[in-house]
């Protein structure tokens, strides 16, 4: 009978539906699971773009349960639009070698329909800032590994990953010889090649801008921005521009100041953004990756991985597969060798 109720109310009369049930989750609420129960402790506010209702909680295992975690993450869907990412996130952990791949944060209980429990990790890559030593390029490859083979998986099904940025790539055990890294954050995985207007604006591959289908080879190039924005925050995205309507000329100028000589010779020239370039100082002035990546005392290993993976044009760009499989990208690995167990 509830069933049938909900499906008759309006989409707005569902939406405050939600929002009601939403707002009896408070701090020492007992959420119970199907495996464990959950005592909500604090709201987690994270980067501040999530719209879901997101607390830390408390384990409390049952039955003197030894493998129990200490801590979880309650995410609660609070309108139509969580609710529809939440699905996402449920359907893409009942993917093969989802659920059961390390690289990926575990998903613990469906609680109800409108409520999971999560792995929780200690930090997220935006919490971390980057020192040019060698525990900060072993967790690049950490990073890389997983974002990248998190990208193959999902592409074998069929859908990619269009949230990579920093905050969503969890970290557990800095400062130690043990780091964990896993993604977080499944709602927006989507159908590969049919969304447009995809990916946070610092991370957004050239092709997307230009209004072209989000694909496997646009999280590649994704992947690499979401390093060099982690390591140089600002260098890609809105940062610094004057007006909304031209954020994504503002993304695309810096692309091409970054990275000039992968734009010579292309044809028509953009008008817009030589003008952006030209009347504005700090474009006019910024450095290219070259630069940017020697100022910031980066590994020839990491830059010479970055500089593939930032191939401008995605007909050639390689995949996530063939960057693991890269020369260059193994002898990251041996320069980093040891530093995690």
């Amino acid at each position: 009978m509830l069933s049938l109720v909900r499906s008759a109310l309006s989409p707005a009369a569902r939406s405050s539906s939600s929002r009601l049930m939403m707002s009896t989750l408070a701090p020492g609420r007992l959420l119970q699971g199907a495996k464990w129960n959950y005592q909500l402790l604090e709201p987690v506010i994270g980067d501040k773009t999530h719209r879901a209702t997101i607390y830390k909680a408390k384990v409390n295992p049952r039955d003197n349960d030894v493998h129990a975690p200490q801590w979880a993450i309650i995410k609660a869907a609070n309108d139509e639009t969580t609710k529809k990412q939440l699905d996402r996130e449920l359907k893409c952990y009942g993917l093969p070698n989802v659920a059961s791949t390390p690289i990926f944060r575990q998903m613990y209980d469906k609680i109800d329909d409108n409520t999971i429990a999560l792995e929780w990790l200690d930090n997220t890559l935006q919490e971390v800032k980057y020192e040019p030593n060698m525990h900060h390029y072993a967790l690049i490859e950490k990073v890389l590994h997983a974002a990248l083979t998190g990208s193959v998986i999902l592409g074998d099904h069929g859908y990619v990953d269009v949230s990579y940025k920093p905050s969503n790539i969890l970290i557990s055990g800095m400062g130690t010889n043990n780091v964990t890294v896993k993604l977080g954050d499944f709602g927006q995985i989507l159908p590969v090649g049919v969304y447009t207007g995809t990916q946070p604006y610092a991370m957004r591959a050239p092709e997307v801008f230009c209004g072209k289908p989000c694909t496997a080879l646009s999280q590649v190039w994704s992947t690499a921005a979401m390093i060099l924005v982690w390591m140089r925050p600002g260098v890609l995205g809105i940062h610094g521009s004057k007006s909304e309507f031209l954020q994504e000329a503002w993304c695309m100028a810096k692309i091409k100041r970054l990275f000039p000589d992968q734009f010579a010779g292309l044809e028509p020239e953009d008008s817009i953004l030589e003008a952006i370039i030209t009347t504005r100082p700090e474009l006019r002035t910024m450095q290219t990756f070259k630069g940017v990546t020697h100022e910031l005392g980066v590994a020839r290993e990491v830059k010479d991985v970055l500089r593939i993976m930032f191939t401008l044009n995605w007909n050639v760009r390689p995949s996530a597969s063939a960057i693991l499989a890269l020369e260059e990208f193994h002898a990251l690995k041996k320069l980093v060798g040891g530093c995690f167990t």
